[in-house]
This record gives structure tokens, C-alpha cells and sequence, in this order.
């Protein structure tokens, strides 16, 4: 039996329940002070927005916040508003890559608005008219 067919490498992602966490966001977790009950409350009602590296960022905006008031506990719903500048990094096989406290806002998705037609990031220039134009 050739040892190049086994595989003895440790998973690079733990289960806590139904949530998979790198070894990197446990880490953060600990470090940034985030409780797992609030971490899988972020999961479930945070918006998601593509990072455009490929992963999905999830935080807390005020409609998340007022969908946790209607669907849960208001001990958990005020403790989510006082955390809510809390985000999760999460690859495409659900795996929380990391986490922190954001510090400034989430920029928007603008990464297919120079390809749409008539729409351009660049500012608009003034045309330039003739000289002679510009003394009559």
C-alpha cells in the first residue's frame, strides 16, 4: 500500500453544530469578543454582498435588525443591535472564513457599471469648444 494514497491532513474547517468556522475565524472569534449565538443570527438574517474575490461578505443593516425583532427573542435582538457592526467573510461552501468589527461602511457592488452601455464610472468631461466660439 503506497503511503501517497493516504490522506492524513487535518480538516482546515471545525463543525460547531450546523456552523463551519476556519481555524482563522475561531481565532476571531475569540479574539473580537462575537458569541457563536450571535455569529449564526448574523448568518441567518445578515444581507450578503459578493466581495468579488471569492467570497461573500454578511453584516447587519437596519432591515436585518428589524427582521430579528419580528422573528426573535428581544434579549437576542438587543444584543444584535449592539453588535451590529459585526461582519463574517464566508467562502462559497459555507465555511466563515473570518470575522471582525467594521470600522467603516461596505462599499456597494459597482463592479459591472463601466461595462453597462451609457454608464461609465469616469466623471463626465465638458466638451471643449472652439475658441472662437468662446469670445462670441
Amino acid at each position: 500500500m503506497s503511503s501517497a494514497s493516504l490522506s492524513f491532513a487535518p480538516s482546515s474547517a471545525t463543525q460547531l453544530g450546523m456552523l463551519a468556522l476556519s481555524l482563522h475565524a475561531e481565532v476571531r472569534m475569540q479574539q473580537r469578543g462575537v458569541e457563536r449565538e450571535l455569529l449564526e443570527c448574523l448568518l441567518e438574517y445578515g444581507a450578503r454582498q459578493y466581495d468579488h474575490k471569492g467570497c461573500e461578505i454578511v453584516f447587519l443593516t437596519d432591515d436585518c435588525l428589524d427582521a430579528i425583532a419580528r422573528y426573535e427573542s428581544h434579549h437576542l435582538w438587543v444584543r444584535m443591535a449592539a453588535a451590529r457592526s459585526v461582519y463574517a467573510v464566508v467562502d462559497t461552501d459555507g465555511c466563515v472564513v473570518t470575522m471582525g468589527h467594521r470600522y467603516r461602511r461596505v462599499q456597494r457592488d459597482l463592479s459591472l457599471s463601466s461595462l453597462r452601455p451609457g454608464r461609465t464610472r469616469k466623471p463626465l468631461r465638458r466638451q471643449s469648444r472652439p475658441i472662437w466660439y468662446q469670445f462670441n
